[in-house]
């Protein structure tokens, strides 16, 4: 797990004015998200988070793709050591 303490503040702020927007529920999920070549850190170092620009074309278009399933997202993680 990466965790970066700016962009998980945003996120609670985010979050707590989508629930207020919504009769007090956020409706949160937990999804997963494979880095490929690129190391997790670099996700959050810029404080951006998931930043469309480095995305590739995927079966649905030019996007972020993350998923329900850690085994799904286990496919596209990055590897330490090419292993």
């Amino acid at each position: 797990r990466v965790d970066a303490p700016a962009l998980r503040h945003r996120y609670a702020l985010h979050k707590a004015r989508i629930a207020a927007e919504n009769w007090g529920v956020a409706d949160e999920r937990l999804l997963f998200h494979g880095t490929r070549a690129n190391p997790p850190g670099t996700i959050v170092d810029d404080q951006v988070g998931f930043d469309m620009r480095f995305s590739q074309e995927g079966l649905w278009g030019r996007g972020t793709y993350f998923a329900e399933d850690a085994a799904y997202s286990h496919h596209y993680a990055h590897r330490v050591g090419g292993g």
